[in-house]
Parts: C-alpha cells; structure tokens; sequence
C-alpha cells in the first residue's frame, strides 16, 4: 500500500507582469494556473501555461515562471509513503502525471478552493475533507492522460494543427522548428512539408507574420511606445524590429501608428495589402455561408446574401439587414452606403467595381472558423471578443464531450453522409461544420476504411453511388444530412429501400440519425447553436 499525502497549499495571485522562482523541494509539487497565462522554465524545458493546466514537479527540480497578465496559481507540496511490498507503486503513478495535463477549469477551480480551504488544523474532519479533495484532483490527472493515451488514431496534420495554436499564444517565445516537430511528435522533414501544406509557408515565416500582426494591433490600439511592442511579440532589439516591420509593411511602426487614428492596413486572401477604416459600422458581407461568423460576434451588416438564412432563431438577428443579392447587386450596395464591404473568394472578380464604392477587403471562406474568425478580428479591430469567443467555444467542446463519454464506446466510429434530391448521395470527409464536433478528440472515431479514401485536398465531400451504400456507410453510427427543402420521410424511405441498407452496423444497432443540413454549416454562429443542442441531435 501507498498514500499521497498533500503537506502545503500556497496560493499566488498577480495583477500584471511578474516572475517567481521555484526552489528545490525535497517534496513532490503540483503547480496550478486557475487563471491567466505564464512562461514555464523547468529542466532545460520552456513551456506555456494557460488557465487549466497542471504541472506536476518532481523533486529538486528548479522551476523559473514568468507571469504575463493578471494570474492566479496554486502550488501544492505533498509527500508520498510507501510500505516495503509496495515498492515502485508510487513511480508508477508519478511517472503517468508527469508534465503538463489540462483539465476542464470547472472540475479544477472547485477541486482547488476546496484544497485551499484553511480548516482549524484541531478539525480531523475538514483535513480528512481537504485531503480527499487533494486525492480526486490526482485521479482527475491519471483519468486524464490515461483518456489522452486511447487516442489511438495519430492524425499528423492534426497533430501540427496543435502546433499552430501553440505558435499563436506563444509566438513572442523563440521556438526551433526542431522544438516545433517534437512538440508534433514527426520528424522534422515531415513535419515541415505538412506545415507548408498547412500554412503555405514556412514556421519561421508564420511566426513573424504572428508577431506582426500582433504588433499592428498593440500599435493601432494601446499607447505603448515602440520598443515595448517590439519586446512583447518577441524581438529585444528594436531597431531589427523597425527594419522587419518596414520589410513587411512597407512603412516605419512610427508611421504606421499615426495612420491607425484613422486607418489600418489589412492583408485579403491573396495577401494583397487593403487600407481599410479602423473602426468600420456599416458593414456589407457578401458570403451566406459564414455570414454567421458576424453574428457571432456580435455584428450585424446592413446588407449581406440572404440566401441561406430563411430559418429561426437567425432570421431575426437580420431584420435590419437588407438582401444584397447573388451574385452581388453594385446598385444595391451603392444604395446602402457602407464604409466597408468584405468580399468572399466568389465575388472577387467584382472587387474593383465594389472598391470604387468603398473600401473591401476580400476574405477566403474555405478557412477554417478558427482563422476566418481571427482575421474578422484583426480587420473589424475586435481581436479580443475573437479570442474570447473562440476559448469558450473549445472549452465547451471539451465539456460536453466529457458529459457524452458513457454514451458511446471508446472506439466508436461514425459516418456522416449527405442525401439530395434523385437519390444523390455524398459522404462528408472535412473536419467542418457537424463534423468538427462529430470527430472532436474526444468523440467519435473514423472507420479506418474510411480514413483511407478521404483526400487530402479538393471537395468537402465524395460522390458515392447509392446502390454501394455498405461499403461507406461502415460506421457504429450514421449521421444523414437531408436538405431542408427536401421531405425527410421521403429521404428516409429512399434510403431504407436501397440494397445493403437493412445490412449496416448502424441500422441494425439503431444508430442512423435523420438531420436538417443546416446543423452542418461551418459558420460561427450555427456551429454555436449546434453545439448547444448537440447531445439530442443523436439522443
């Protein structure tokens, strides 16, 4: 037999930048972030910190932090006692929590204010309480990595995916491709070729156009001087970073910031540079399908395509919106006045005659949400509702997902098809829309048969003849997408009536999932909604 004894709780709380030395502990010691962001340097190792992760560290280990805004930490000491026969238990379990783990801030924060709890220390009831509040958090971690290592499906390009979020909460950090492809867990020639895949450039070319950009908005937005921003996105000399910014922007950050009083420069998708106003109101949006993205933040257009929002509850965040027509109606634009349009990829032959209008900005609609939301934020000077907007939607991902785990088998595979008119019938392969929370980490898997077909560029989707159905549709549960303007009894009797059918893992299983193809659009806004009513969507 063993025990974890926790022996010390001290709890830190910062208002802005700072640092902490860590010294050497005889002890073992769990280090907390509740809130805020940190740098971590441990055994030669730098690392990032952001609310939710826990640190476990090993005894005489040094650990230098780094605090860069308002935080609040906890550090817990605990002690470990072991009898002689169960030698190399207490390893065990320190060596499948070593390092950083993530937790869900809810279990967390409750976990630690109960830990941190200062009971009279006569009161054997509330220390017996404080230490099994402790022992849950440990089970809590060892759950954890042990989910994390049943990820058994290793997706290199997700796996870089990871390192592109890293990059953009850590850019300021000097970080080696080398340090980058471990991180991916790739060798470092693959992992270059699919970034560029990824990206279209290298990482040390996607690290300064984060740190530039980041620049552009400290300049455009806060008063602070020249060499500061230099400093907090990553250069200590400020006069290479006057050259790189130049390089880059065609103009001094001096210049550069006595134009954002008025304006400020953007890149489209064709990285063509735009000024634009910095603080635009009257917006004309031209692409239906993530026209959503606006509203999820907060933004409603006075003229936008109409086209796909004829369904509550969005239809009445557009009253004021009017209908600009498809494809976009110049006439009509003109007559709405705007002080910005942005163009989808579509309409782009049409940029120099809506530019004569006013300023517009082309935006690439096959992004992913997570980028076409950034780039709202960096052009529409809303980047930290963007980022806030984006936490929350990854953090519920994660809970809800927690919530489903005794729904479904660990391994269980899903396929998600699309059903049109005449009998048309796609299989959906692209992590967007439903499918991006269908095949989250944490939910369901894809068939291996499946994965082998899926391409790794072009279409959403794959044509499949329908009299073949049972060898696509090979998952433990099946998602149909029916267009709302078709019958879905009538779709559903088409499909029941084809050969194979009644042979499916999920029909026999009655698992097959009947839904309107407006859950899978890939706009902020809808992905929002669909992720509220998700749980009844295969209920």
């Amino acid at each position: 037999m063993f025990s974890l004894v926790l022996t010390d709780v001290l709890t830190q709380t910062y208002s802005g930048e700072d640092s902490l030395e860590l010294s050497s502990s005889d002890n073992y010691r769990l280090l907390i972030v509740i809130q805020g962001r940190l740098s971590m340097q441990f055994q030669q190792h730098n690392s990032i910190a952001e609310a939710g992760t826990c640190t476990l560290l090993l005894p005489n280990h040094l650990c230098s932090l780094k605090v860069h805004i308002s935080s609040r930490l906890y550090l817990l000491t605990f002690i470990s006692i072991e009898q002689q026969k169960s030698l190399g238990a207490t390893d065990q379990l320190i060596k499948s929590i070593t390092g950083k783990t993530y937790l869900p801030l809810s279990n967390l924060i409750k976990c630690t204010e109960s830990i941190a709890h200062k009971p009279d220390e006569q009161d054997v009831l509330l220390q017996l309480h404080k230490q099994q509040h402790f022992l849950y958090l440990l089970t809590l971690l060892v759950e954890q990595r042990t989910l994390e290592e049943q990820q058994v499906c290793f997706d290199p390009n997700h796996a870089v995916e990871e390192t592109l979020h890293f990059l953009h909460n850590s850019y300021s950090m000097n970080v080696s491709v080398q340090q980058l492809a471990d991180r991916a867990q790739l060798p470092r020639w693959q992992y270059l070729r699919s970034f560029k895949q990824l990206t279209g450039c290298n990482p040390s070319s996607y690290i300064t156009h984060l740190r530039m950009e980041e620049a552009k908005r400290l300049l455009s937005s806060t008063n602070e001087r020249i060499w500061e921003v230099a400093q907090k996105v990553g250069y200590d000399d400020e006069q290479y970073f006057n050259r790189r910014f130049k390089q880059l922007m065609g103009m001094s950050p001096g210049q550069y910031t006595r134009i954002q009083n008025h304006q400020q420069q953007v890149k489209d998708w064709r990285g063509i540079t735009q000024l634009v106003p910095s603080s635009a109101k009257r917006i004309v949006y031209d692409d239906a399908s993530t026209l959503g993205d606006l509203l999820a933040l907060g933004i409603a257009p006075i003229g936008a395509s109409l086209r796909f929002y004829n369904y509550e509850p969005v239809i009445h965040q557009l009253e004021r919106t009017q209908d600009i027509g498809f494809p976009v109606n110049l006439e009509k634009v003109r007559e709405l006045n705007p002080d910005l349009v942005l163009l989808s990829r579509y309409a782009c032959e049409q940029s120099p005659q809506v530019s004569e209008i006013a300023p517009t900005v082309g935006l690439n609609e096959y992004a992913s949400m997570h980028n076409r939301l950034r780039k709202l934020g960096e052009i529409l000077g809303v980047y930290d509702t963007t980022k806030k907007w984006i936490e929350e939607y990854d953090i519920r991902c994660e809970l809800i997902w927690r919530e489903l785990q005794t729904r479904k088998s660990e391994k269980e595979t899903a396929v998600v098809l699309f059903y049109d008119s005449n009998r048309e019938l796609y299989l959906m392969h692209r992590n967007r829309g439903l499918l991006r929370i269908i095949y989250h980490p944490m939910g369901f898997k894809r068939d291996e048969r499946i994965q082998h077909i899926r391409p790794n560029h072009g279409d959403y989707y794959i044509h499949i003849d329908p009299n073949i159905i049972d060898q696509y549709a090979l998952g433990d549960r099946l998602f149909i997408l029916v267009r709302p303007s078709n019958n879905m009894r009538s779709a559903k009797k088409a499909l029941q009536s084809l050969p194979g059918w009644s042979t499916l893992p999920a029909v026999k299983n009655g698992s097959v999932h009947f839904l309107s193809s407006h859950w899978n659009s890939d706009d902020a806004w809808t992905s929002s909604y669909t992720l509220n009513h998700f749980t009844r969507l295969w209920s």
